[in-house]
C-alpha cells in the first residue's frame, strides 16, 4: 500500500512485485494517469495489471484510463463485490 510517489517507488522497488495494482487518479503528489502510463512503459511492472479506482467517472476519464491500458476502471464509491470480482478475474 502506498499513498504518495515516494511510497509507490519504494513498494515497486521490492524484489517481489504485486500481482495487481489499484491506482487512484487523484493523489496528493501524483496524477494516476501519469503513473499508469509509466507503469505500462516500465520493464519492471509493465505486465502487472493496473485497475484505476477513482471518483472520476466522466467518459473522457474512463476512455483515457482504458487507452492507457488499464486492466479495469472502477468508480468510487465502489461496491466491495465489484472490486472483489474485478480482482478475482484479473488474478486468474
Amino acid at each position: 500500500m502506498a499513498g504518495n510517489c515516494a511510497e509507490i517507488t519504494r513498494e515497486l522497488s521490492r524484489k517481489s512485485l504485486p500481482d495487481l495494482i489499484l491506482c487512484d487518479v487523484e493523489m496528493p503528489d501524483a496524477y494516476g494517469f501519469d503513473l499508469l502510463n509509466k507503469f505500462r512503459h516500465s520493464k519492471v511492472v509493465g505486465n502487472v495489471p493496473v485497475v484505476m479506482l477513482t471518483r472520476r467517472n466522466e467518459k473522457k476519464d474512463i476512455v483515457l484510463g482504458i487507452t492507457l491500458d488499464a486492466a479495469g476502471y472502477i468508480t468510487k464509491p465502489a461496491k466491495i463485490g465489484v472490486l472483489k470480482n474485478a480482482m478475482r478475474e484479473l488474478l486468474r
